[in-house]
């Protein structure tokens, strides 16, 4: 991601109240960080072919409520905090879009059913409750 882009989009992100965020290129997932890694399927080029960076979201989880788990408290925390996530990254998607970049948003949860992740625990990427991605895709040239 061009540092403008960056910029614009920490900007964009600070304007929103949004108080974790992280960017990485889609050529990290070709050189894992660790193993086992996640399979190909999941990759960010898999989802969204022309993909170049991807973003990462995080909210912060109260303690007390998480501590109070399992509980009312913890259950509305986390369906708030996912409404939240999906509702950022959608905007930040539609945002990057106007500017010249097409991205696409990925629900916080976008599975089927949580079945999958027992299933198939190395296709759990990110934590559902702290952080929600959106993939990009840069042009060089505006």
């Amino acid at each position: 991601m061009n540092k403008d882009l960056k910029r614009t989009l920490l900007e964009k992100c600070k304007e929103m109240e949004i108080p974790m965020v992280g960017i990485a290129s889609t050529e990290r997932w070709e050189r894992p960080p660790f193993l086992p890694w996640m399979s190909e399927e999941f990759y960010p080029q898999s989802i969204y072919p022309e993909a170049k960076s991807v973003i990462v979201i995080g909210l912060p989880v109260n303690l007390p409520a998480l501590e109070s788990a399992p509980s009312i408290h913890y259950s509305e925390l986390y369906k708030t905090i996912n409404i939240l996530l999906d509702q950022y990254t959608y905007r930040l998607s539609n945002f990057l879009t106007e500017k010249g970049y097409p991205s696409i948003f990925i629900p916080r949860d976008g599975y089927g059913s949580g079945k999958v992740l027992l299933e198939k625990s190395s296709c759990l990427f990110f934590t559902p409750a702290c952080s929600s991605p959106c993939r990009t895709r840069e042009f060089r040239d505006k």
